[in-house]
């Protein structure tokens, strides 16, 4: 199990939700500069955690409820 820092969570988070934002947004709502975000993005994606880009699709559209939670252990 890979260990993430509170700003690599942010990152994680940023992605998730829009993962077609501009590297500069998730980078002022990470805290973090535009070039170290580009960085910790392309660790992530060396250690696997990021495996790929997918589309979102809007359930509610489709006639479905979709709800998320987040769970820490």
């Amino acid at each position: 199990m890979a260990k993430l820092t509170v700003k690599d969570m942010k990152i994680l988070q940023e992605l998730d939700f829009q993962a077609r934002q501009p590297v500069s947004q998730i980078a002022r709502k990470a805290g973090l500069s535009p070039e170290v975000t580009t960085y910790r993005i392309k660790q992530l994606e060396n250690k696997g955690i990021i495996t790929g880009y997918y589309p979102i699709i809007d359930l509610s559209k489709v006639g479905y409820i979709y709800c998320r939670y987040i769970i820490e252990l």
